[in-house]
């Protein structure tokens, strides 16, 4: 019972994705932050479509995930 995979979003520190098998660890990129708005959707949307394809390692996927959250960070919303 319970999830068998955990994906966390650590905001600036990154994130981890949790296997019954492995904690894998992902740093966020430096910068400037101009907007956190749904960079965590983002990031999981990101992660999802890779690790659900199968094609990369679990580690790359987070890194994908996580590069996908954080260039969501620099950009400012469109009005």
């Amino acid at each position: 019972m319970g999830a068998e995979q955990v994906l966390i979003s650590r905001g600036e520190e990154g994130a981890l994705f949790i296997t019954k098998d492995a904690v894998f660890k992902g740093n966020a990129p430096t910068g400037t932050v101009v907007n956190t708005a749904c960079s965590g959707d983002a990031m999981l949307a990101a992660f999802l479509s890779k690790h659900l394809e199968g094609h990369l390692p679990e580690e790359e996927c987070l890194r994908y995930g996580i590069a996908t959250g954080s260039i969501h960070c620099v950009f400012k919303r469109l009005k």
